[in-house]
């Protein structure tokens, strides 16, 4: 599947239902999840 690389200060929208594969290179120092439905 298509490839979406986000960095400091990006935001991605991620549907209910999509599978994904997260690969970190830096510590992840904040994250957040809302649901809004």
């Amino acid at each position: 599947g298509p490839t979406l690389e986000v960095g400091p200060g990006d935001m991605a929208v991620l549907r209910a239902g999509d599978r994904t594969t997260w690969t970190v290179h830096e510590t992840l120092r904040k994250a957040y999840a809302i649901n809004l439905g």
